[in-house]
């Protein structure tokens, strides 16, 4: 049986270094995150660093390692795409909350309910479009979906596209134009087989398509990560930073084809420290306080 820590001893930072230092250390070298943490039988030191050290990114800096940016989620084109990827790797279901912790997406979870109105008009957004309808128990959705085969139709897909060409004064829409206006069910389905993305139906339906970078070419996508580089001064570009200077496409393809940005920070050549120099470094900081 574990014995109770004294009254007061998690506020001690010195107390809380030791035995984080400790939990470091029987981890192989690694920070551990809160599931670690509990299958260790240390469940209370992942509640004392929520409720006293400002939580997991900040001590694991504090600890000397490396933090991975944290996700704009007010940026709604990085929403947009992190709700994609859940939908997709939910089988084509939206994902609810509770799958959403399971699948370790709590932070998309919050920005739904923070920054999107909830889930009812994200779900509607991204194309899983709903009824209201009453029911004895409770008061639910009733959601329903184009019949199967539906959209492998050409006939279907531009009859819809003209209707919203026409709404938008002629113009051909953006994949965020269709999701914004709560048609990301077309927008899904010209991204699918046998059409190849939004741009070759634009071009079939007899628009003017500007050429676009082929960001799954390596040469290309090192040649531009190597220009934002040293556009920024020769450090390595965060997310927002990138956005603000009008590379989003750059933002995009790190997270699409190359393993996002801490796989592609260590290809560029930055923090390369292997777990063994984080224990150097956490032990050569403690040593040296007072």
């Amino acid at each position: 049986m574990t014995k109770r820590k004294p009254k007061g001893y998690w506020q001690n930072p010195k107390n809380f270094e030791a035995e984080m230092l400790q939990a470091i250390k029987e981890n192989n070298g690694e920070f551990p995150i809160g599931p670690r943490l509990r299958e260790m039988g240390k469940s209370s030191l992942g509640n004392v660093i929520s409720t006293y050290y400002d939580g997991f990114p900040a001590v694991k800096k504090r600890m000397g390692f490396e933090v991975e940016e944290t996700p704009d989620w007010q940026d709604e084109d990085y929403f947009l795409l992190e709700m994609r990827r859940a939908i997709k790797e939910n089988g084509g279901k939206f994902p609810t909350l509770p799958r959403l912790r399971e699948m370790e997406k709590s932070g998309l979870g919050n920005a739904i309910s923070t920054y999107y109105d909830g889930f009812p008009a994200v779900k509607k957004r991204i194309g899983f479009e709903y009824t209201r309808k009453p029911n004895k128990k409770r008061i639910g959705f009733e959601y329903t979906r184009k019949p199967n085969g539906y959209w492998k139709d050409w006939d279907n897909v531009e009859g819809e596209l003209k209707q919203i060409i026409k709404e938008n004064n002629g113009e051909f829409p953006t994949q965020i134009e269709l999701i914004r206006s709560g048609r990301g069910d077309l927008s899904s389905a010209v991204c699918r087989s046998p059409y190849r993305g939004l741009l070759s139906v634009k071009k079939r339906m007899g628009f003017e398509v500007e050429e676009t970078p082929d960001w799954q070419d390596e040469d290309y996508f090192l040649l531009e990560m190597r220009k934002a580089i040293k556009e920024n001064n020769g450090k390595f570009p965060t997310q927002r930073r990138l956005r603000e200077v009008g590379k989003r496409g750059l933002v995009k393809a790190i997270y699409n084809f190359y393993d996002g940005f801490p796989a592609v920070k260590k290809r560029m050549g930055f923090g390369e420290n292997d777990n063994i120099n984080h224990l150097e470094i956490i032990l050569t900081n403690y040593i040296g306080r007072k």
